[in-house]
């Protein structure tokens, strides 16, 4: 049992510099120049390089040419600074690392340029910019994550999911995967994606009713939305709730049934909002359903801003036709 709270496969270049994964696997950190690489990291080598902070860069580069004793007033370096503003520098081989968990020094500092490196080079930078869409999330990615240890691959939603599945199959026990984050981080999404992970994977050779199963699961994620999600200033499908998602497999390792329980719903949302946010989305779906619809629900002629628990809110987000969501939930109820 697992609890959880066409773009080409995944690929490694062969050159750049090396490390061991904290897993085991032996890592290759891309590079474009191999040569410059090496030159690179014979120059890093050379000085004692920090970064130190900068009221207008935030950081900049800093070379320690020489330490004196803390109560000496003389100090000769490229910056100056003081003390508990300096933060040691990774070499040239860990620039652009997929997995930042690994870098040597783990700070502020190495993990703004690493991102920024990232940026340039049009490599995921998912903490920054969270509302771009990439594709690595197909099949065929499915297909590279399957059965893969932990940092042969850069990490991935995927690679957490398949590998506390082949842990509730190899160990036999009972597996859980924790989506935790504020407002924004992805919490919403990433459940939705190790479902459909899970469900892609235990997907052979099973049974009708297995398939149904799994598409059961998938299929509640609109009704859950449509009741518990809303537009927040920092987020336009926010869930207000928390949800706790048990998936059961039998022996041999299909899925055979699962439960969604939830939990805390902010229930204040329902007849107060900010301006510049919005009631729970079933509101105002409903009110821009078909109008032979609304007369059933003795609702028509009616509008979002004729009803006091939505007209004070943002009755439209920008890129979401209401209506449409609302035949989407009809078709999942």
């Amino acid at each position: 049992m697992i609890t959880t709270a066409s773009s080409p496969s995944p690929q490694r270049e062969s050159i750049g510099g090396t490390y061991i994964h904290s897993h085991g696997t032996k890592k290759f950190v891309p590079h474009l120049d191999n040569v410059q690489d090496a030159v690179n990291q014979a120059r890093f080598s050379e000085k004692r390089w920090v970064w130190i902070e900068d009221e207008r860069h935030a950081y900049v580069q800093g070379q320690i040419i020489s330490e004196k004793s803390p109560r000496s007033s003389r100090r000769k370096m490229e910056v100056e600074f003081t003390n508990g503003q300096v933060y040691p520098m990774n070499p040239p081989k860990f620039d652009r690392v997929d997995d930042m968990a690994e870098l040597t020094h783990l700070n502020e500092p190495s993990v703004i340029y690493n991102l920024t490196l990232r940026y340039h080079a049009s490599e995921i930078y998912a903490t920054v910019n969270p509302y771009r869409k990439l594709p690595i999330y197909s099949q065929e990615y499915i297909q590279s994550y399957k059965a893969r240890r932990r940092g042969e691959l850069p990490p991935h939603i995927y690679a957490v999911a398949d590998q506390a599945y082949h842990s509730m199959v190899q160990e036999n026990s009972d597996q859980s995967i924790l989506i935790t984050g504020e407002s924004g981080a992805g919490k919403t999404e990433n459940t939705k994606i190790v479902i459909q992970y899970l469900a892609a994977v235990a997907n052979s050779a099973r049974s009708g009713q297995a398939t149904e199963i799994e598409q059961q699961i998938l299929q509640a994620n609109p009704i859950l939305e449509a009741f518990g999600n809303a537009q927040t200033i920092r987020n336009n499908n926010s869930s207000r709730f928390g949800k706790f998602i048990r998936i059961k497999f039998n022996n041999r390792a299909q899925i055979s049934g699962a439960n969604i329980e939830w939990y805390l719903l902010e229930q204040s949302r329902v007849h107060q909002q900010n301006i510049q946010e919005r009631n729970y989305h079933v509101f105002y779906q409903l009110l821009s359903a078909d109008e032979s619809i609304k007369e059933q629900l003795l609702l028509g002629g009616k509008s979002a801003k004729d009803y006091t628990f939505t007209k004070n809110s943002s009755i439209r987000i920008d890129g979401v036709d209401d209506g449409e969501d609302y035949q989407h939930l009809m078709v999942h109820k």
